[in-house]
Formats: C-alpha cells, structure tokens, sequence
C-alpha cells in the first residue's frame, strides 16, 4: 500500500462560453458586410449611371464593414473574458487522501524539499559551526532530524551550548556590546536553555540588554537609570532562571529574641524613671 497523493480529479466542464461569443462576434461581421454589399448594389441600381454611383456604392460598402466588424469587437473580446473567468473556476480540486500522511510527505510538503538525514544534517551543522555562523547553526538546530535520537541530541545540545558561550565570550572581549549579539544570545537562551551553558547565557541576558540600551526584562529601547523600563517596573519581577547543575541552598534563619528590659541598653523615654538619664540602673 503506497501514500501515493491521486491525480486532481476534474469535474464537469461548463459550456464553452467563449466559442459562443465568438460565433456572434463572426455573425455581426458578415451580417454588415452583407448589408454593405445590398446598399451598394441599391445605390448602383438605383443611380443615374457613370462613375459617381459606384463610388457611393464602394463607400457604403465600407461603411457597412466598419460598423458590423465594431460591432464585432466588444462582442469578442466579452466572450474571452467569460471564458477566462470559466477556466479559472472549472480549475481541478485535488483529491486529499483518506489515510493519514506520513510524517516525511508532511514535512516535505511544508517545507518544499526533503527532509535531511542524520549524516547529512550533521556534515551542514559542522559546515556552520567552522565558518562561524551562529544563525544557521540555530537553525539546524531546530531542523533535527527525529532519528537522531534523544541521548544524542542531549549530547549534542551540551556540546553546541559550550560552543556558543565560547562564541559570545569571544565577541564580548573582541569589541564593544553589539544588538545583534545580544538577539543571539537570547535565542540561544530559548533553544538551548536546558542546558547548563544556555542556562547561564539567559542569567546574563539582563545585563548583557542593560549595555545594548535596553530594557533587562522586556528588551525594548531603554537608557534611564532604573532597574528597568516603567512599563515593566508595574509588573512583578521575574524569577530567577533555574541553572542545571548547580545545587540550591536553603538556609534556615533562625528567630532572635527580644532583649529583656535589663539587658537594655538605653531606656524607654515614657519608661524613664527620674534622674536615670536615659541608661538604666546597675
């Protein structure tokens, strides 16, 4: 059993509108040139002889052509646009499958082309990743195939973590903060942010938006002096992002009591006795 799509199934075409139209057009020209054909053999017939009658005649002629072939030209041109217009709407449907697709013919029908598999997909993502191509490496990213598998793709997702915080690192020493590296950073933050690596390039994406003029928690243009924009300063501060790998601490405080009025160091002025000078006694 093949998932073979069917050839588009045509339905019954309608009646050939143009041919009709063109039938009247051809009708409306022959009908003049025979009308011209009757007034001039009237006027011959009917003139007083020599030259003057036929050349009446030879005019009326013509214009007896002229308004059936004008006559023609509306007519004809109407029939081809009614027979466009039918085209178009007699265009064939195709016939959807009733099985499901599978997941390839899908993805290829999405996409446009076939789906890569694991050794071509990571001969390209090497490609990129040695000419230095963050965007496309992302991109591959995304486009992995599902036969890889998920220890694999575990494996690989550390390893491409390391290369792009090795590859931020680099920028940031090599010039000044540029926008463009921190939308890297932030995509990054978003396809590899269960990973350690990633985990740490979206806890710096604060102030790596704060030295690109821009707001740490919406990233939107932003220079003041507050910890962020006023449109985010009336939300509640998000939580900090959950690094893999580095245990939590829980700290227990423990509760002070209340010094005792003799362990005071300093009195109560409406406590106060008199002539204590707000010490109190031995």
């Amino acid at each position: 059993m093949t998932n073979d799509v069917p050839p588009p199934v045509e339905g019954p075409r309608p009646p050939d509108v143009a041919q009709w139209y063109e039938e009247t057009a051809a009708i409306l020209f022959v009908l003049g040139c025979l009308l011209g054909v009757l007034r001039a053999a009237w006027i011959v017939a009917a003139g007083p002889g020599g030259f003057a009658p036929w050349i009446e005649a030879a005019y009326a002629m013509l214009l007896h052509v002229a308004a059936g072939y004008l006559a023609s030209v509306p007519v004809r041109g109407l029939g081809a646009w009614l027979g466009l217009a039918a085209d178009r709407g007699a265009a064939p449907t195709p016939v959807v499958p009733a099985g499901p697709a599978p997941a390839t013919a899908v993805g290829e029908a999405a996409t446009g082309k076939p789906p890569l598999d694991a050794a071509r997909w990571r001969d390209r993502l090497q490609a990129a990743r040695e000419a230095n191509d963050p965007v496309r490496v992302l991109e591959l990213r995304e486009e992995a195939p599902e036969e890889l598998g998920e220890a694999a793709l575990k494996e690989l997702d550390a390893d491409l973590g390391k290369w792009f915080l090795g590859l931020v690192h680099r920028r940031l020493r090599s010039g000044p903060l540029q926008l463009d590296l921190v939308t890297l950073a932030d995509r990054v933050s978003e396809v590899l942010g269960h990973t350690k690596d990633g985990a740490s390039l979206r806890a710096a994406l604060p102030t790596l938006r704060r030295g690109a003029g821009l707001c740490p928690r919406c990233a939107k243009p932003y220079a003041g002096v507050w910890e962020a924009c006023p449109e985010c300063m009336g939300r509640p501060e998000p939580p900090p992002p959950v690094i893999p790998g580095l245990a939590t601490v829980e700290v227990e405080v423990e509760e002070l009591d209340a010094p005792s009025p003799g362990e005071r160091w300093f009195l109560d002025p409406d406590e106060e006795p008199p002539g204590a000078g707000g010490r109190p006694g031995p």
